[in-house]
């Protein structure tokens, strides 16, 4: 953002609700003196408050610094989210400005007490045990309540082959012992639960899906190769909970791009492109918009791209391509082992 003007300030969108960047001068306009001691230590978790002096019922606003404050030298920097806004504000409308801090969450409460156990349930009968033959003494017990039907076991010493139907589990796991489940083009339905490999894997190279049924996702992956793909990150500079979610472009790099429109001569950079690339990877492209003028990068510093153009006043459409620094290069061409 530029320097908003003494005793001025600046909103970086027309659109209130759609404010993330402020400015304001140092120099107050009523009273006139400098205000550089309160404005510079605004800092994270505070609210900035904007109520009009000649229509304070109808043109106010709140907005929630989910950053620092940048000290500009003669002006401040706030970037803010999370807008509560009114009205229609007009250029060179006279605005009272407060500042409200925000205190981090609480420490939780302790636990309260368990409540006391309730009475066990009567035991129910007994099943009818039969003997398996083998080199061990085997038991199975069935309940009066359990119908096996038709089924037929067989038993070779390794593998129990229960025939032509299904097991049902109403609690409980099937413990492989670093086996595998063959379901013979069936499928595997955990009806909300979950598959633990163990550090095992699904080997699906006969075919099949994962569906998700277009409400589930696949999570924590280091890496998905694939032939269509995005990407979905922590925030590289503000954390949790903040992610960013990109769509890859597709090429010799991880790549990311950033464009839009350019009327001045500075391209501020996303704030986390510092740590989520790197800088001597940067290209970009200037497509000038109304007629022909040469375009040119002048420079790039501070994550800041500088423009010019033939007549001093830049009219383009921008796209700046870099690559991520948070993760190795694609192999490129190679032979699958």
């Amino acid at each position: 953002m530029a320097d908003p003007g003494v005793t001025n300030f600046r909103l970086n969108n027309a659109t209130l609700s759609s404010v993330s960047g402020i400015a304001i001068d140092y120099q107050a306009l009523t009273p006139a003196v400098s205000f550089q001691n309160i404005l510079t230590p605004a800092l994270f978790k505070t609210w900035i408050k904007f109520v009009s002096v000649t229509n304070p019922s109808t043109n106010y606003a709140y907005y929630f610094m989910d950053a620092d404050g940048t000290d500009e030298t003669g002006w401040v920097r706030y970037y803010v989210t999370n807008g509560i806004t009114s009205g229609t504000w007009g250029n060179g409308e006279q605005f009272t400005v407060f500042f409200e801090s925000a205190g981090d969450d609480g420490a939780n409460g302790t636990n309260g007490t368990s409540g006391s156990s309730g009475s066990s349930g009567t035991s129910g009968s007994s099943g009818t045990s039969v003997a398996v033959g083998g080199t061990t003494n085997t038991v199975v017990k069935f309940t009066s309540a359990t119908t096996i039907g038709n089924a037929s076991f067989t038993d070779n010493g390794t593998t129990v082959d229960f025939g032509n139907f299904e097991i049902t589990l109403a609690s409980g796991s099937i413990t492989t012992g670093g086996g595998s489940i063959d379901t013979g083009g069936g499928s595997i339905d955990t009806v909300g639960g979950n598959i633990q490999t163990q550090g095992g894997q699904l080997d699906m190279t006969a075919g099949g899906n994962i569906d998700g049924n277009g409400t589930n996702d696949l999570n924590n992956f280091n890496s998905i190769t694939a032939n269509s793909k995005s990407f979905d990150i922590e925030h590289p500079t503000k954390k949790l909970p903040w992610r960013i979610e990109y769509g890859v472009l597709e090429g010799p790099e991880h790549g990311v791009f950033f464009r839009g429109q350019a009327t001045e001569n500075v391209i501020e950079l996303p704030d986390y492109w510092t740590d989520l690339v790197h800088e001597d990877s940067y290209t970009v492209q200037l497509t000038p918009i109304g007629g022909p003028c040469v375009h040119w990068v002048e420079k790039i510093e501070n994550n800041k791209v500088y423009i010019n153009c033939q007549d001093g006043k830049p009219n383009c459409y921008f796209t700046i391509n870099a690559t991520r620094k948070d993760v190795n290069p694609p192999k490129l061409e190679y032979i699958k082992q």
